[in-house]
């Protein structure tokens, strides 16, 4: 991934809110997990470099990006949800959230892709038996992938943004 992309410019079918069958989600990996979010909740995604670190900033928190004029904190997902090292593997990506009062960019191993589920395919969230907090997850759902069916487990994104504590809530010009 060389350039970041627009979801909002590059994805067919983004308002199409009379559509009750489907969602449409991101898709991306943490660790051997397939993970997915509203697409509605994504701005862009981008290309991974590394953030300038952040004094003061709990540990998840990898440090902030420069996004046309923005200061954005970046979180390491596999931090924020107690997944471990990802090892000599560099994340290759940073999907940027539409935060109502603050872009957030998360680090993420992979994107997968743009992924349709039919609300027939999801299932409630798990109550126990999960490697990460079960709080932010608001159901699994199957989707056809390149390996046959798979599992995409859905966050919350709303709610993750919640518990995110990066000092000062709303995004500056870089130059204030």
């Amino acid at each position: 991934m060389t350039e970041a992309v627009e979801i909002a410019e590059s994805t067919p079918g983004r308002d199409n809110a009379g559509d009750a069958t489907t969602q449409v989600f991101v898709a991306f990996v943490l660790g051997g997990d397939e993970y997915g979010i509203d697409i509605q909740s994504v701005r862009e995604i981008r290309p991974y470099v590394e953030p300038t670190p952040a004094a003061d900033a709990p540990p998840f928190v990898k440090g902030t990006i420069n996004l046309r004029g923005l200061v954005m904190p970046i979180v390491d997902l596999r931090m924020k949800f107690s997944l471990g090292p990802i090892g000599d593997t560099v994340p290759t990506a940073i999907i940027v959230l539409n935060g109502a009062e603050q872009a957030i960019g998360l680090i993420v191993d992979s994107v997968s892709g743009v992924v349709d589920v039919d609300l027939s395919a999801r299932r409630p969230a798990p109550e126990v038996g999960t490697a990460m907090q079960t709080e932010f997850i608001t159901g699994l759902a199957i989707h056809e992938g390149d390996d046959g069916e798979q599992m995409l487990t859905l966050l919350d994104i709303d709610r993750l943004i919640e518990t995110i504590d990066v000092g000062a809530r709303k995004n500056r010009p870089s130059g204030a």
